[in-house]
């Protein structure tokens, strides 16, 4: 039998699963978690490696370590993480609608197949939607929703193409392009 790790890129090509994707977003996270410690453990090295040739040559240190400056460029990357989020709000805004209406959508489609088998019956999800108690409201919200939601994904890429060409930079989404 083959060992799970071979297993997984013995598959044909581009036949990835949902599931060994996510064993390999978890392995890379636990591996980014290990990596912190070990290149800590890397810079005190160096950096005693570093003072040592500095004091064995009666030198002055080199590159001593200002801890105003580090603080300085945590601040520079702050603001300019602060900007960057500033300038995606708008496209951000867009998907959290999206993803409302795709919400919206889902309910309908439930609305629907329950209006088939229950036509009497009411369904509640959480106290959110009932389909006997203001069902006309929420069914004419969801069939709105399903009109806009079709508009929605060529805009975001509209603007989002229009972002990265503005910021000549990739725009992620939960680090995902």
């Amino acid at each position: 039998m083959m060992p799970q790790h071979l297993r997984k890129w013995h598959l044909a090509a581009g036949s990835l699963t949902h599931e060994i994707m996510q064993q390999d977003e978890k392995e890379v996270k636990r591996l980014d978690q290990n990596k912190a410690p070990k290149m800590k453990e890397l810079f005190l090295q160096k950096q005693t490696e570093l003072e040592d040739i500095c004091r064995r040559s009666y030198m002055e240190k080199v590159g001593a370590i200002d801890h105003t400056d580090i603080i300085k460029s945590m601040e520079r990357r702050i603001l300019r993480a602060k900007r960057e989020a500033s300038n995606r709000k708008h496209i951000l805004k867009k998907v959290e609608k999206w993803m409302e209406l795709c919400s919206e959508e889902r309910w309908l489609e439930e609305y629907n197949r329950v209006d088939e088998y229950q036509s009497l019956e009411c369904l509640q999800d959480e106290n959110r939607y009932s389909i006997c108690r203001g069902a006309h409201k929420n069914l004419k919200r969801a069939e709105h929703a399903r009109i806009i939601i079709k508009k929605i994904p060529d805009l975001l890429v509209t603007e989002i193409n229009s972002w990265e060409k503005e910021e000549k930079k990739v725009f992620y989404y939960d680090e995902i392009f």
